[in-house]
């Protein structure tokens, strides 16, 4: 049998490099001088910036909901704003940026998966890229480890709990992206960038 080689790339601060820039921006948009939510997003930011606490749907919407809450605007309205900003955005990377930057990997051989916790994600139509939106990073990897022709290599991504103890549970290679000294300090290896880590990648798989 075949063996299947496959790399997990995260995807929201991960392949999709811009994702906190592009929020930021959208928020300071959507709350324009609603200096309140614009404070607390500011704090929330630098608490987000140590890459340590999970970044998932619940937390998304508490975001929004106390967003909304201090700037009297209807949550349902935001929420729906929200997703569809980010559908747009995050597709037009992924069909763009993305794509190139893990060609390389598949001209490689290797099996290229996206996985998210934003369920938003789950809307994106990609035709050549697997990307996936499980309830559960782990149980998903445990699925793939299930047939045994699969080899998952690494997990790439950027957030301690989502990411780095997730490969850990599951005996995968970790690659940090991110510039947070704690994290890179429990990742097998840690980068600062996408492209540093497919290059990595590609480093320690030459023949």
């Amino acid at each position: 049998m075949k063996e299947k080689k496959i790399i997990l790339f995260d995807l929201d601060g991960t392949v999709f490099e811009d994702f906190l820039k592009a929020d930021k921006e959208y928020i300071e948009k959507t709350f324009k001088k609603k200096y309140l939510v614009l404070l607390i997003d500011k704090i929330a930011r630098v608490i987000n910036s140590f890459d340590i606490l999970s970044n998932n749907m619940k937390m998304l919407k508490l975001r929004l909901l106390i967003y909304s809450l201090f700037s009297f605007k209807k949550y349902n309205k935001v929420l729906e704003d929200y997703e569809n900003w980010y559908i747009d955005i995050a597709s037009s990377y992924l069909k763009n940026k993305t794509r190139i930057s893990i060609s390389r990997l598949k001209d490689m051989g290797f099996n290229i998966i996206i996985i998210s916790n934003n369920s938003f994600a789950s809307k994106i139509s990609l035709n050549d890229i697997c990307l996936v939106t499980p309830k559960s990073k782990k149980s998903y990897i445990k699925t793939l480890f299930s047939d045994i022709s699969n080899n998952i290599c690494y997990f790439v991504g950027n957030n301690y709990i989502d990411d780095i103890c997730t490969a850990k549970k599951c005996n995968v290679k970790s690659i940090y992206v991110g510039k947070s000294k704690f994290v890179s300090k429990k990742a097998n290896y840690a980068v600062i960038s996408l492209k540093q880590a497919i290059d990595l990648i590609i480093q320690k798989n030459r023949t």
